[in-house]
């Protein structure tokens, strides 16, 4: 079966989101991680932060279609 919602999704996500810049921010505001180039259409770019401690952070991607920025909590 091919599921078509995940298909289209995905075909959003990579027109909004690539040629993007992804950083991530610490409660204190500071970048832990920062990512010039976000390939959606490469499952192998996976965003890896579990060297930080547990606590709330902060995901941004900028690109030239605007922002994106959501709350995220690392728990261990």
């Amino acid at each position: 079966a091919i599921d078509l919602e995940a298909q289209a999704v995905k075909k959003i996500n990579s027109e909004i989101f690539s040629n993007s810049i992804l950083m991530i921010f610490n409660s204190l505001g500071n970048v832990i991680y920062k990512k010039d180039r976000i390939d959606m259409n490469d499952s192998k770019d996976i965003l890896d932060i579990s060297d930080q401690e547990a606590g709330i952070y902060f995901l941004r991607i900028d690109s030239e279609k605007g922002s994106y920025t959501r709350k995220l909590i690392l728990v261990k």
